[in-house]
């Protein structure tokens, strides 16, 4: 016979508390999980890297910045002038 609950209960024939084994087990899982996850992110981090990017980067002098932050303004100027003549061109 089908009983109907209201509000429905998700898992009906699952027993209400946990028994002490299932707990134990359960942890010792996902302890084994959590450990193994660890150990191949060491593995991956260990490798070294071909592309030769792991070179030693020398900072920006203020000169350089400066001249940096010159060429995205041109560049982002030009880009905005580009799109009104593009919205222009559109409304005609």
């Amino acid at each position: 016979r089908v009983q109907i609950h209201d509000p429905p209960i998700c898992f009906p024939d699952m027993p209400d508390t946990e028994e002490e084994w299932v707990y134990e087990e359960r942890m010792k899982l996902k302890a084994r999980r959590n450990s193994s996850w660890k150990t191949r992110g060491r593995k991956r981090a260990g490798r070294k890297r071909r592309n030769g990017r792991n070179k030693e980067k020398i900072p920006d002098t203020p000169e350089i910045i400066a001249q940096k932050r010159a060429e995205r303004k041109a560049k982002r100027e030009a880009l905005e002038a580009q799109a009104e003549v593009a919205e222009a061109g559109d409304d005609v």
